[in-house]
């Protein structure tokens, strides 16, 4: 089996549980705003507008700094909830950080990826949120640093990313690089573009596609079988 020594980690959905983290925060933001109205159609709604601005922003045609006021005004647009939909961007931040989750064995496989390999955390998400997620837990910033898009000027899966943080951790050209994320559109596909290895984290059992992910795996503990 190929030998690596550079480890670049996706955060959603591959170390944080986003989905639940995501559901928990927004059934308290609705109860804030909208009081006894259908919660879960809500939801599902938040769900479809969110959904279609992370496209947006993996095709370049939305800036991350727009994506967190934007979901929320087309949101209160279309529930028709009366209220500051500025301030329920910023109070969903904070809600993300109340709630948050992790993924069955995320602490086990970062602890074991950091002390066998040079680790970067990498994600398209914002970084405020990511940052109030990873404060007091177990990650390190110390072990991982954080490479978020919108300070790299450009986010997954434009293979950019990739020879942006390999210049930024010194990490050396011949090293051989694996990316490790949930996603085939941002993390596998940005494996893809940069020609290095990835591990597809199909949590979901979905199918792959035309996307050549070089590992798959469907839990976290699976990875200690490949690295």
């Amino acid at each position: 089996m190929k030998s690596y020594k550079y480890v670049l980690l996706d955060l959603d959905n591959t170390l944080y549980d986003t989905r639940r983290t995501e559901r928990l925060a927004m059934q308290e933001l609705i109860c804030h705003y909208a009081g006894d109205r259908n919660e879960p159609e809500l939801y599902e709604l938040y769900r479809r507008i969110n959904a279609g601005k992370w496209q947006l922003l993996e095709t370049g045609d939305i800036s991350i700094a727009k994506i967190n006021l934007q979901r929320f005004h087309d949101f209160f647009l279309e529930a028709e909830i009366k209220g500051d939909w500025q301030e329920a961007a910023a109070f969903y931040i904070d809600l993300l950080a109340k709630h948050h989750k992790f993924l069955p064995g995320a602490e086990e496989i970062y602890r074991y990826l950091t002390e066998k390999y040079q680790v970067a955390l990498i994600t398209n998400g914002l970084k405020e949120a990511q940052i109030k997620r990873i404060k007091g837990t177990f990650m390190d910033y110390d072990l991982t640093q954080l490479f978020a898009g919108e300070d790299l000027g450009i986010h997954k899966p434009a293979p950019e990313v990739i020879s942006i943080i390999r210049q930024k951790m010194n990490w050396q050209p011949g090293g051989a690089m694996i990316l490790i994320g949930d996603s085939l559109q941002s993390d596998v596909k940005c494996a893809m573009n940069a020609e290095i290895d990835s591990i597809w984290c199909n949590f979901l059992q979905e199918e792959q596609g035309d996307y050549q992910p070089v590992y798959t795996v469907t839990s976290l503990h699976q990875i200690k079988d490949i690295l």
